[in-house]
């Protein structure tokens, strides 16, 4: 029987964060945004490297889930992405113990135990209009050519407007037929939202027209991890 070979997937080498947690006068660790980009990295030595072009400084993240932070100075940073790496929007629900279902809107991946270990059931949607417990999750990974590390780093967003955006960037990009690592800015941008809030965006602004995409080496379909 022909046994298929692992896809290429690249490491992750840090993850590219719209904010932080930071500890509140009574011990709590709670969210706080960030008007620059928050870089995490289990390599504090990446982190040095990349703090002397986008500034600020490495400390250890006291309750992160990576053990080095950097806190930038900008609001943006070159990158490369391959359109394999802009991820679909999905419905998400995370716990404690980790995810509990992801959802295309009609069918969700349900992580369940077994005999013969974890696996994936496939169940229709379980969230109402009335009552949903998921939120809307995009994750993008680019590469940092600035920094050493054959591999990328993750950003993921909630943001209904970036999920929007970034879907139809990919939309686009497929329908080009681009497979080439692309440079772009990823940037992060606040949003007044209708009901008066602002809003922290990811957006991706690509430094090539799609007239040019067909001259573009392709460079293969690579995946990276999920959060």
């Amino acid at each position: 029987m022909a046994r298929a070979l692992p896809q290429p997937r690249l490491p992750e080498i840090g993850r590219i964060r719209l904010g932080t947690r930071e500890r509140t006068s009574k011990g709590k660790l709670v969210p706080t945004a960030s008007p620059t980009l928050v870089m995490s990295s289990p390599s504090k030595g990446t982190l040095v490297q990349l703090a002397a072009r986008v500034g600020g400084s490495v400390a250890a993240w006291e309750g992160g889930p990576e053990p080095w932070r950097l806190v930038s100075e900008t609001a943006q940073i070159a990158a490369l992405l391959s359109p394999s790496l802009l991820g679909e929007p999905r419905w998400e629900l995370w716990s404690a113990a980790g995810l509990q279902r992801r959802c295309d809107g009609e069918t969700c991946e349900v992580p369940v135990d077994a005999p013969d270990g974890p696996l994936i059931e496939l169940r229709p949607c379980m969230c109402t209009a009335e009552d949903a417990e998921c939120r809307i999750t995009t994750r993008v990974a680019v590469v940092l050519p600035q920094v050493p590390g054959i591999g990328v780093w993750l950003t993921t967003t909630h943001s209904v407007i970036a999920a929007s955006e970034l879907a139809g960037q990919r939309a686009l990009l497929g329908a080009s037929g681009s497979a080439s690592l692309l440079p772009c800015t990823l940037a992060i941008e606040h949003e007044r939202t209708r009901r008066g809030a602002t809003v922290p965006v990811i957006r991706l602004r690509f430094h090539v027209g799609l007239d040019a995409l067909a001259s573009n080496s392709p460079a293969g379909a690579l995946s990276s991890g999920d959060a």
